[in-house]
C-alpha cells in the first residue's frame, strides 16, 4: 500500500498475528504465494511439502529499496517475512 508506512518489524519478533496472516493471504501478494504453492503441487509434491517449499522460495528473495520506500519494510528482509509482518502491523494499527 503506497503511502502507508507501519513501524518496522521488531528484530526479536518471530510470529505474525492471525489477522496479519489472513490479510496477507487475502492480498495480491498472498494470491501470488498461493500460485507458488500450486506450482509445487503441480510438480507432484504433497501440500505440506509444497507449502514448505513455497515459504523457502519466497524467503530466499529479499525486500528491495523500492518496496522499502513504498511500504517501510526494511530492505534486505526476507520477502515473505517482510510482507506478512507488514500486513500484521497494518492490522495492529487499525
Amino acid at each position: 500500500m503506497p503511502g502507508t508506512r507501519p513501524s518496522r518489524p521488531s528484530p526479536g519478533r518471530q510470529t505474525a498475528s492471525p489477522k496479519g496472516i489472513r490479510d496477507f493471504l487475502d492480498s495480491r501478494h498472498g494470491r501470488h504465494f498461493a500460485d507458488s504453492v500450486c506450482e509445487f503441487t503441480g510438480k507432484g509434491q504433497s501440500l505440506e511439502d509444497a507449502i514448505r517449499n513455497a515459504v523457502q522460495l519466497w524467503n530466499s528473495w529479499k525486500i528491495g529499496r523500492s518496496i522499502q520506500r513504498e511500504t517501510g519494510i526494511p530492505c534486505g528482509l526476507p520477502y515473505l517475512t517482510g510482507w506478512v509482518h507488514h500486513f500484521g502491523m497494518l492490522a495492529e494499527a487499525a
